[in-house]
């Protein structure tokens, strides 16, 4: 009898498990969403610099790294923070979680599922700032020169 009662606690631990993956990947989504948001938003305020990297003889590929490696930069930071504040809270709770209920949460490093997890993060964010280097390098020379600040 107890074992049953114990192989019902993992299916429902399973399945909270997968509902709160999938939240995880929504709230990744959404963040990529924001991110590039703000890209966009940024692009109308860029456009002059962009016309003049164009004039000077930037190539589409200097125009496109500029967008993606700040997507980048951006994304791995959201990765580097999320990992000090993962681990700062469980160096705060761990020992109050085995205090109040006996439980104790070891504290390692990430598994190699989670390596990939962020890298496949770092990748969709980089892919991600390709739409802002589409959208700067469609702009014409004469529309980003004439611009108005």
């Amino acid at each position: 009898l107890p074992g049953v009662a114990l192989q019902e606690l993992w299916g429902l631990m399973r399945t909270a498990e997968t509902a709160l993956g999938a939240i995880s990947i929504l709230v990744v989504l959404g963040g990529i969403l924001c991110m590039l948001t703000m890209l966009l938003a940024g692009l109308n305020q860029r456009r002059r610099e962009m016309a003049i990297l164009r004039a000077i003889g930037a190539s589409p590929l200097f125009v496109s790294m500029i967008f993606t490696v700040e997507s980048l930069l951006i994304a791995l930071a959201s990765c580097i923070l999320g990992l000090l504040l993962l681990y700062g809270g469980m160096v705060i709770l761990q020992p109050i979680i085995e205090n109040h209920f006996g439980l104790f949460i070891p504290i390692t490093l990430p598994s190699s599922n989670e390596w990939v997890i962020l890298i496949i993060i770092l990748t969709v964010a980089s892919i991600a700032g390709l739409l802002p280097t589409i959208l700067a390098y469609r702009q014409t020379l004469a529309d980003g020169m004439n611009l108005k600040i």
